[in-house]
């Protein structure tokens, strides 16, 4: 999975990045363990702790918002009783070393089991495991009575090759090819493998620092000098280099190619050896066991996080190493170098194919990792072309990114409702170089730094369009219209997509705000590929008059946008639509909530001129909501659009039955007649449903008198007498006769049965 992440990788061109440990890490095994030692090679970690105990840990790569690592406890056993001081394995990966309490053994990489054929040795002060080719293993060890030993480990056996007494107890060794490097309490000594001829290469430092040797090149060693320098030495004891200026305080080093990797007890370094120049430098805090995989390119180590002790826990396992190409990709884009980017993305898939042909087991992981940092490198790309303007281009990327909606939507003013918290991630802002800010400050300037809102972008684009500052803002404002059209084509073609699922509400309530602002600016948005076939218009009202202008396709088609609603912010969007007078579009929402009242309050105040909203249709929608109430059981009114045609009931309708809704209707109808609006009232009393008991069958109009018309105005009436043709006429013969004659004349043309008697009137 890890194995050659990039080929030819080099400090100097590439940045080094500590990644953290997934929360999810070592769930079953003891994590307040305290971690004595560690050594790795591919994607296992094998950790010693203070009880004895060796672990393996199978390590994986993961990517979420970030890269991080996941540990998961494969295998334990427990060899020593007391603290594991080292572990070590060669680059054949086979054999692991296990030294603790001066005694060594070895064991099976794979298993954790003791290797039979290799003795287990005692009195041991120093060693190491090493390989140089692909048929043995190097180990060497020294005792703690000056011996030294080199061993060669084949498949099945175990041969003493080498054997030498020093007069002084061996600290530590390093291994060459053909030479051995000795550090003693008083020197660094070689000594030559085939000659046994000892040579003192330096004199150890008296200094409180700790000694180390490490193996270069064929012939050369790194050791630790006086003033905390590394001292490069051939085996005969000459410097062919200059001395590399470290750090003091050193916890572990480790030689790659020609870097020397320095851990100390705060920072991590990077030196080129053969320039003796320090590449990079990354902050750590108090590390205190590491260990480096040379095939992976990773180094682990334990990080002391809490200041009331000093142990180091699996919990705290973080991970060096270079940085993923998808941040490499992101400074290219960042500095608008996209072919460079794109040259990196095709690195790493020509890597994937690389990976699918050799550890067939391992692609499919690394497939899912590529594909997420590709859908994020997408998202950049598709917020570049946004900041550029150039919008066909951002959608595109954007789909194909699948990315957070509410990234986009947090770059528009008051489109995400204001109880919403959201943190934009950093990886998609523009102007901020730092890969991985801290998210411990999350205070409004933080939110927004890196960001252009489209505010910003406008302004921009028509700084760059004109010379001229009052040209300036008309192209600023065509800007914007361009940026909200943009979203609300967007935002419609995935309404209903698996794209935006998590957050419908966040989209359906902007796609309501987005409508109304165009709406506002003269431009009627489309809504084809967003709403469910509502097709069916209302030809029963063609050919009507009215008072304004009647219904048409643009005044449909924000009933149809809020008809479609899954899940909006009722109450985000409502004081939305009150501070922008959109009056028609909030009460349609008070609709689709089922506030059937307040809705129709909204309406009458509209066509009464009490409110302002030029994007309502007129006195012709504010009747035709009415007749559909009037018309429909509850049920068939919440299903259909309120602004398509009222339906005519025929003859066959035997089972028709006055609306629910008929006390609601009745109080409108009485309202447009109480304040002079009986044009209004008329042309409701002219489309009020006649049932079909009227139409079938002879009906007598009854003569009223005086008394009949207070009994039946005051009377509690069933929904079904509320709008009949005789409580109609019973509460209008008194004081509007002219009104009462004209729906007599409507009934006698409706109903060819009708009987006409006599109307008394007062």
């Amino acid at each position: 999975m890890m194995n050659d992440y990039v080929n030819n990788i080099e400090p100097e061109n590439t940045k080094y990045s500590l990644f953290q440990s997934h929360s999810r890490s070592c769930t079953a095994m003891e994590t307040e363990v305290e971690i004595t030692a560690m050594c790795s090679f591919s994607d296992l970690l094998f950790i010693g702790t203070s009880k004895g105990l060796v672990s393996q840990l199978i390590i994986q790569e993961l990517y979420d918002d970030k890269t991080s690592f996941c540990f998961s406890n494969v295998l334990s056993r427990r060899i020593f009783t007391k603290p594991i001081s080292r572990l070590e394995t060669s680059s054949k990966k086979t054999t692991l070393s296990i030294f603790s309490d001066e005694n060594l053994i070895l064991c099976n990489a794979e298993k954790l089991e003791i290797i039979n054929f290799i003795p287990s040795f005692k009195g041991v002060s120093s060693f190491q495991l090493c390989s140089f080719d692909d048929e043995k293993e190097k180990l060497c060890i020294g005792f703690k009575s000056g011996l030294i030993q080199l061993h060669h480990i084949f498949v099945s056996t175990c041969m003493l090759v080498f054997e030498t007494k020093l007069t002084e107890v061996s600290l530590s060794l390093c291994i060459s090819p053909q030479f051995l490097c000795v550090a003693s309490d008083s020197s660094y000594i070689s000594i030559n493998l085939r000659t046994n001829v000892t040579t003192e290469l330096l004199r150890s430092v008296k200094e409180p620092v700790r000694n180390y040797i490490a193996y270069f090149t064929q012939n050369e060693f790194i050791v630790s000098g006086p003033g905390s320098l590394g001292i490069i030495v051939d085996a005969n004891g000459v410097s062919h280099r200059a001395p590399l200026q470290l750090s003091s305080n050193i916890v572990e080093v480790f030689v790659w190619k020609n870097y020397f990797f320095t851990i100390t007890d705060e920072f991590f370094t990077i030196h080129n050896i053969l320039t003796q120049s320090q590449i990079q430098t990354i902050n750590l805090q108090k590390p205190s066991v590491a260990c480096f995989s040379a095939d992976a390119h990773l180094l682990y180590f334990t990080e002391t996080s809490d200041f009331n002790t000093d142990t180091a826990s699996i919990k705290n396992i973080q991970v060096l190493g270079p940085e993923r190409w998808d941040l490499i990709a992101r400074r290219f884009i960042l500095t608008g170098c996209l072919k460079q980017a794109f040259h990196v993305q095709q690195q790493e898939r020509n890597r994937l194919t690389q990976v699918m042909q050799s550890q067939v087991e391992k692609f499919k992981h690394e497939q899912q990792l590529f594909d997420k940092r590709r859908q994020r490198v997408l998202g950049l790309l598709g917020f570049y072309h946004f900041e550029k303007g150039e919008l066909d281009k951002a959608a595109s990327y954007f789909e194909q990114s699948t990315i957070d909606i509410r990234e986009i939507l947090f770059r528009y003013s008051d489109l995400l409702p204001k109880g919403c918290y959201f943190m934009p991630n950093w990886f998609y802002k523009l102007h901020q170089t730092n890969p991985e800010p801290s998210h411990d400050n999350n205070n409004g300037d933080t939110q927004t730094s890196g960001i252009n809102l489209t505010s910003d972008l406008c302004i921009l684009r028509a700084a760059e369009d004109s010379d001229n500052d009052d040209h300036d803002l008309i192209i600023s404002s065509s800007w914007l219209l361009r940026y909200q059209e943009f979203l609300f084509n967007f935002l419609r073609k995935h309404h209903k997509s698996k794209f935006v699922e998590k957050y419908l509400h966040f989209v359906e309530t902007a796609l309501v705000k987005l409508y109304v602002r165009l709406q506002q600016a003269g431009i009627q948005p489309y809504l084809y590929e967003l709403i469910i076939d509502t097709t069916s218009s209302s030809d029963s009202r063609s050919g009507e008059s009215g008072l304004t202008k009647s219904t048409s396709n643009s005044d449909q088609g924000l009933v149809d946008l809020i008809s479609s609603l899954i899940h909006i912010d009722v109450e985000d969007l409502t004081v939305y639509l009150e501070n922008n007078n959109a009056y028609h579009a909030l009460a349609l929402i008070y609709r689709w909530q089922g506030n059937l009242s307040g809705a129709l309050e909204i309406w009458r105040k509209l066509v009464y001129n009490e409110l302002n909203d030029s994007s309502f249709p007129g006195v012709e929608f504010y009747i035709s909501i009415l007749l559909d109430l009037s018309a429909h059981d509850p049920t068939d009114s919440q299903k259909q659009s309120p602004y398509k045609g009222v339906a005519i009931h025929s003859s066959s309708d035997v089972n028709y039955e006055f609306s629910v809704y008929a006390e609601l209707v009745w109080n409108h109808f009485m309202q447009a007649l109480r304040t002079n609006h009986e044009v209004i009232a008329e042309q409701l009393m002219l489309r009020f449903p006649i049932p079909s008991s009227y139409i079938n069958s002879s009906c007598e109009l009854s003569i009223i008198s005086d008394s009949t018309i207070e009994t039946s105005l005051e009377s509690s009436l069933a929904p079904s007498q509320i709008l009949s043709p005789n409580h109609i006429i019973q509460s209008l013969i008194s004081s509007y006769p002219n009104m009462t004659m004209t729906y007599l004349k409507h009934l006698c043309s409706s109903l060819p049965n009708c009987v006409s008697h006599l109307i008394y009137c007062k």
